[in-house]
């Protein structure tokens, strides 16, 4: 071992002494050479003689040379740099081949690295948790309308003191704060937990605790924990924040802990959590759906195990409670699949997209490297019969193609770093319940980085060694050759043929993907809100309960804030909503008709609605029948209600609405209320959804602490949100204003989703067709090359240009004809996985396949048509003397 490392040592000295010692080499041989010259003649030779017979006696002074400097370089890594030097040289002078596969071999292993990373860090990146895979959500569902909905009070306790399956049961519901400072306020997000909501999630805090369960008491639960957000961006950070006092709506609440910044429920909007005692005057309700809930299964108990004993008590429920319960039962759903929500379908479907781009990517390259290869048999055969061993030869084609795919890695990291940066922005709306990277390193992955790496270095390392294989028993046979003919096997001829047959399925297989996008953004986007968003702009304000107690102190409010916003240049008309359409807000209430019995589980909620007179004007929702709420519709005077044309279709459809009654519960408890107009249905969820049953009641008689002002201007949006702030803040100093923005994007927002998902499907298979373009035409230029000696001698005999058209269109036409096969059999039974992001459209829509089938056949076509074109233009007497 010593000596191994004294060689190494003396070895890695004489590096930077190589000129040097080459000349006291050749000064040595010299010396050896003209002290044999001089014996020579001492002898008895003539000069030339001795001269001569001294050279003979020395022996090969190259080779002599070569293994004196093998003493001290290391001749492995100096034949390796040799090969690579070269190989750069080879590629650099076929510059256009290069940057082709480079790019290919980049655009697969960049998008593929970019999608997954996305893909890894949503759905299996391990949640921050105790035991994420046991943590679940449970929701109640109406079985009627397959629709989830919170648990009420009285049903939680059910569940919670009579289940099996759970070690625990916590419950929560949202809030909204004003966060009160000296000369300052803002409104943040809160959420109300149980008490031991924390401890049940198996969350640590930061900085300090979480809640104890006597903070789980009425008059023991003004503390709070607060977001790293809130902490970072509104206490600078103060690591001494712990045990101080903050203002929310008026109220002293003391700060006893700062979650990490991986923490984020319901959502990574939320700035601070505070207790939720339970509400015993609502544990006899079964009407109001308030409770969002999550439970930590047993360790023995499966969702579905659990899933059906919960099924059995909801069971038990509704024939105990059939008037509250007769259509209710339980739906529970991984805490994950409550975070993902519907971009898990959309992030799979890219994912696979991806995967199939990484295939073609690789396919192309692979022809581009084995017609390549085609083209070197004859140097490799020269190289042969020249001494060169084909270890040699395949050590240099080797590093040939590790340079190629070290400049396609290094392009493609660039390519999927930009990505992972792009991705979650273009599905940020869908993303903004999990706790996700802040930055682009933390959202790569790097198992699927070197997963593609190794794809891809595989790719050009075996395609780019092909040529060091070729059989030595046709060297005579290659090297008669012309330098300018080529040779293929029709094996390797047939295994580009196949590539090509499955990158046109494979393409095709997107375009359709693409193509049922489009047709459902297009379906979409014709369909109608059921109001205008244009020059609409919005905002919402979160009113203290401690400052607005009740109806005539918020009515009071909004009047002022209202008739000053009317004030403001631009301003055409205002009102205020408390559930703004397009915004996730929400809101229900079951109602009865009095003298009416109704089985069928339909008519028993309905979304609930507080409105001002002139909401239904500033949004133009139109009036069907009867009128709007006008100044007379105030507290004190006859409860007054507006219900949507589907309500009125489905409780009176043969009889006039207005002047009917019934009874909806405002806070709690049933008020009787008279119909005095019927408005046209609005889509509150979104484009793709269906308007609800609604009940539209006056925000002067019933009370709720927070609105979203809708705000109809002549100008755009954006010039007056000054003005509205200003207003508001000249009502209530401590007021602070949220979301301020046009209803134009929340309108964008609602199919952002299928919008990402359309524009990136149209990427990839906009790549994948380029990538099949390029092969079909590589293969169909080579074919040409291949052919040029055969096509002179048919034109020569008299083939007209026309069949010599004929046979080369052939064989491409059957070639795109058999890809176009397979990719309609792949479509049959792949695309039925982007049924959950298209709308009225179908998986085998026939105009999209049509389509799709033109596009390829164009560009396919397009792609034959100059190799084809020089075909047909062969002169017979220069291919003749082709070889």
């Amino acid at each position: 071992m010593a000596a191994r490392l004294s060689e190494l040592w003396s070895r890695l000295r004489k590096v930077g002494k190589r000129k040097q010692l080459d000349r006291d080499l050749n000064d040595e041989l010299a010396f050896h050479l003209a002290k044999r010259e001089q014996q020579n003649r001492d002898a008895g030779m003539e000069a030339e003689e001795a001269r001569y017979a001294a050279r003979r006696q020395l022996g090969n002074t190259t080779w002599l040379k070569e293994r004196s400097r093998e003493m001290w370089t290391f001749p492995s890594l100096e034949s390796w740099w040799q090969d690579l030097r070269y190989g750069g040289r080879v590629l650099a002078k076929n510059l256009g081949f290069t940057i082709a596969v480079v790019l290919t071999l980049a655009l697969g292993m960049g998008a593929n690295t970019a999608v997954f990373s996305v893909l890894h860090a949503v759905l299996l990146r391990p949640l921050p948790y105790r035991d994420p895979d046991r943590l679940v959500t449970v929701w109640q569902k109406n079985v009627e309308r397959q629709q989830l909905d919170k648990a009420t009070v009285a049903d939680f306790n059910d569940w919670k003191t009579r289940n099996g399956v759970f070690d625990d049961m916590a419950f929560s519901w949202d809030t909204a704060y004003t966060l009160t400072s000296p000369g300052d306020s803002q409104s943040v997000i809160g959420y109300q937990f149980s008490a031991n909501f924390f401890s049940l999630l198996g969350a640590r805090p930061l900085l300090g605790r979480t809640f104890l369960p006597e903070e789980g008491i009425q008059g023991r639960d003004r503390v709070a924990v607060i977001s790293y957000r809130l902490w970072r961006s509104h206490f600078a950070g103060d690591k001494d924040i712990i045990g101080k006092a903050i203002v929310l709506d008026g109220e002293p609440y003391s700060v006893i802990g700062v979650m990490p910044s991986e923490f984020a429920h319901p959502s990574i909007s939320e700035d601070l959590w505070t207790p939720l005692p339970f509400p015993t005057e609502l544990l006899q309700n079964r009407g109001l759906h308030v409770f969002q809930v999550i439970a930590r299964l047993r360790s023995d108990v499966s969702i579905a195990q659990a899933q059906q004993e919960l099924e059995t008590l909801a069971q038990e429920t509704a024939r105990q409670f059939p008037l509250a319960n007769k259509h209710l039962s339980v739906q529970i759903d991984s805490i994950r699949q409550t975070y993902t929500g519907n971009v898990r379908p959309a992030l799979l479907v890219l994912q696979a997209s991806v995967l199939f781009m990484l295939i073609i990517a690789c396919a192309n390259a692979g022809n581009m490297l084995l017609a390549r290869a085609a083209t070197q048999k004859r140097e490799v055969a020269i190289r042969r019969a020249l001494g060169a061993s084909r270890g040699q030869l395949f050590r240099q084609f080797l590093t040939q193609g590790l340079t190629l795919a070290a400049l396609g890695a290094g392009a493609g990291v660039l390519l999927a770093w930009w990505g992972v940066q792009v991705l979650p922005l273009m599905f940020k709306a869908q993303l903004g319940n999990l706790p996700l990277p802040a930055h682009a390193s933390g959202w790569m992955n790097s198992s699927v980085l070197l997963f593609t790496l190794v794809i891809t270095a595989m790719t050009s390392l075996i395609f780019g060694a092909v040529p060091a294989f070729h059989d030595p028993n046709s060297l005579s046979e290659t090297m008669n050759l012309s330098s300018r003919a080529t040779i293929e096997h029709k094996s390797a001829l047939r295994f580009r043929r196949v590539l090509i047959v499955g990158q046109v399925a494979l393409s095709l297989l997107l375009l359709v993907g693409s193509g049922l996008l489009i047709r459902t953004l297009l379906r979409l986007q014709s369909r109608q809100l059921g109001f205008e968003t244009d020059h609409l702009l919005t905002c919402v304000l979160s009113l203290p309960p401690n400052r607005y107690s009740n109806v005539n102190k918020t009515g009071s409010f909004l009047e002022q804030v209202l008739a000053g916003v009317r004030v403001v240049a631009g301003v055409e008309s205002a009102g205020a909503i408390n559930t703004l359409p397009l915004s996730g807000m929400d809101a229900r209430r079951p109602f009865t008709v009095p003298g009416v019995s109704d089985d069928s589980g339909q008519q028993n909620v309905a979304q609930f609605r507080v409105v001002t007179p002139d909401y239904f004007r500033a949004m133009r929702i139109p009036l069907r029948e009867g009128r709007f709420f006008d100044e007379r519709d105030r507290a004190g005077f006859p409860l007054v209600a507006i219900v949507n044309e589907k309500l009125a279709r489905r409780l009176w459809p043969n009889s006039n609405p207005i002047g009917q009654r019934i009874l909806v519960p405002d806070t709690g408890t049933p008020l009787m209320t008279e119909i005095i107009g019927v408005v046209g249905d609005v889509r509150h969820a979104g484009l793709a959804s269906d308007p609800p049953i609604e009940i539209y009641r006056p925000a002067y008689q019933t009370y709720w602490p927070f609105f979203a002002l809708v705000i109809r201007t002549s100008l755009d949006p954006e010039r007056v949100a000054g003005a509205i702030r200003r207003t508001v803040r000249s009502v209530d100093k401590d007021q602070p204003i949220n979301s301020l923005r046009p209803m134009e994007l929340l309108a964008a927002d609602s199919i952002a989703l299928r919008r990402s998902s359309m524009l990136l499907m149209m990427v990839f298979a906009g790549v994948a067709v380029l990538l099949t373009s390029v092969g079909i035409y590589n293969l169909i230029s080579y074919t040409v090359i291949l052919r040029t000696h055969e096509i002179g001698v048919r034109i020569a005999l008299g083939a007209s240009r026309r069949d010599i058209l004929k046979s080369v269109v052939g064989q491409i036409a059957f070639l795109a004809l058999i890809g176009i096969a397979i990719g309609l059999i792949a479509v049959l039974n792949l695309t039925q996985f982007l049924s959950s992001l298209l709308f009225g459209v179908t998986t085998t829509d026939v105009k999209t396949l049509l389509a799709a089938i033109t596009v390829m056949i164009f560009f396919a076509a397009g792609a034959a048509y100059a190799p084809v074109r020089r075909a047909t233009r062969v002169d017979p007497i220069v291919a003749l003397r082709y070889e």
